[in-house]
């Protein structure tokens, strides 16, 4: 992505972060407005929320998952 796009701006707001009772996974969710332009002006706009699903490995936190971006913005629409 790096290579053939100009990242212009990554803003995130944590939403929730919830941890295992044991203590050994947990889980984010996380609203993102990332904005991708590539070398013909093209935009790539990412916007909405994600989860992201993280294991703890010898002491460290490690990102095993997450899902696509999800847009709830239009979900009034279809209740």
């Amino acid at each position: 992505m790096f290579n053939i796009h100009k990242l212009v701006y990554n803003h995130r707001e944590i939403k929730r972060i919830k941890v295992s009772n044991e203590g050994d996974g947990a889980l984010a969710v996380v609203d993102i407005d990332t904005l991708w332009v590539d070398s013909k002006g093209v935009q790539n706009h990412w916007k909405g929320r994600v989860c992201k699903i993280y294991t703890k490995v010898d002491h460290n936190w490690k990102l095993i998952m997450h899902t696509r971006v999800l847009d709830y913005s239009k979900i009034n629409d279809i209740l």
